[in-house]
């Protein structure tokens, strides 16, 4: 085991770690690390080749039973089959990732794309996040992970929508840090910052970033340490942290609009330092 962390272990949890948008990326990370630790995997998303493929990759190197379900996690029959089979296992560990960014101008972008991201990152979150923390209260065990981002932290020009449906899952999982802790359950928000994933190779179309990202498995890693500490939220990345405790929202927000219009070839934005008395 490359790095073991203390407490994360199915005699102490449960046998089984779920993690939506366990096929790639900060989830594919995540199911890495539970699998090396001794986890059961259940991994959800909506591309089932991508979930074998990662289903294959992990069943090679570590000796687990690792299940798929392919649903699509935005709409409420898919949250409903995950709930449907959360509630069929003994589930330890929870990693909500699953998210899709939705790049561009507020009024270019369809709404229908809006509403998805929606489903995914805030209505699925809420279903799957209930049903563990009811299944976890019963045996007063367990960890729950939620994946949110440094874009929760204030709003980001071009990427509206996804930047609130983060400081949902923000606002989510604190609140449940403090009430889930009484009864023996860990609960965390994990805030990577620019993460070398698919989608963040997607959204920047080839052109270099300002900032070099951080890999999936550093970022997982961070996260999950920061849940077995009892952290209630983790920015990962020691210069993301630098910069999030630094910097005014006002200020931040700005910065980060300036990057993304940048990739996206957008009207840059004006960004001063503006210090009042």
């Amino acid at each position: 085991m490359k790095k073991s962390i203390k407490g994360l272990a199915p005699d102490l949890l449960g046998r089984w770690a779920v993690i939506t948008g366990g096929s790639s990326g900060i989830g594919f990370a995540h199911a890495s690390i539970l699998a090396e630790h001794g986890f059961d995997l259940l991994l959800a998303a909506r591309d089932p080749e991508k979930l074998d493929s990662a289903a294959r990759e992990l069943s090679a190197l570590y000796p687990i039973q690792v299940e798929t379900l392919s649903a699509d996690l935005a709409a409420e029959s898919g949250q409903m089959q995950l709930v449907d089979r959360i509630n069929q296992l003994d589930v330890g560990v929870l990693i909500g990732n699953a998210g899709v960014p939705s790049p561009g101008w507020f009024t270019e972008i369809e709404l229908e794309q809006y509403m998805q991201g929606i489903g995914l990152k805030i209505q699925g979150n809420i279903a799957i996040s209930h049903a563990v923390a009811r299944q976890m209260k019963q045996k007063g065990a367990g960890a729950i992970l939620l994946v949110s981002s440094t874009g929760g932290l204030q709003g980001i020009p071009y990427l509206s929508n996804n930047a609130a449906a983060e400081a949902y899952v923000l606002s989510l999982g604190e609140a449940l840090h403090h009430e889930l802790k009484p009864i023996g359950v860990k609960a965390s928000v994990l805030m990577p910052g620019p993460t070398q994933t698919p989608a963040l190779d997607a959204m920047a179309g080839g052109k270099k970033l300002p900032m070099k990202p951080m890999s999936a498995h550093a970022t997982a890693l961070e996260g999950l340490s920061a849940l077995m500490r009892g952290e209630p939220s983790w920015v990962a990345g020691r210069a993301n942290r630098i910069m999030a405790k630094l910097l005014p929202r006002r200020l931040a927000s700005k910065m980060m609009g300036a990057m993304m219009g940048k990739i996206l070839g957008a009207q840059p934005l004006k960004v001063s330092v503006e210090i009042k008395p």
